[in-house]
């Protein structure tokens, strides 16, 4: 689960293999997309207008119209944390120490 930093969208996922995006001030589902894995780990860029989630894969959706800018394939496949490495043009997924 994360929230846009400006704090008007959430992003939620799980093993439905689906990220939803919720309008957080009208509590509402505004979006939702199929995934090929369980979603867990998530990040918004900087200016909230990217969402970047990663699991055996990275992919890159445009928010809020969910529209898929990036997919990386990854050769490890057990990332656990994600982050945007500048100001919206690097993003970072890593496998952290179990």
């Amino acid at each position: 689960m994360a929230f846009s930093p400006n704090g008007e969208w959430l992003a939620s996922g799980g093993e439905s293999q689906k990220i939803r995006l919720w309008n957080v001030a009208k509590g509402e589902l505004h979006n939702e997309w199929p995934t090929t894995s369980a979603a867990k780990h998530f990040s918004f860029s900087p200016d909230g207008k990217r969402l970047l989630i990663a699991k055996t894969n990275v992919r890159i959706w445009t928010v809020p119209d969910g529209t898929i800018e990036t997919i990386i394939p990854l050769e490890q496949k057990a990332i656990n944390e994600t982050a945007w490495a500048d100001e919206n043009t690097s993003a970072s997924p890593r496998k952290t120490a179990s």
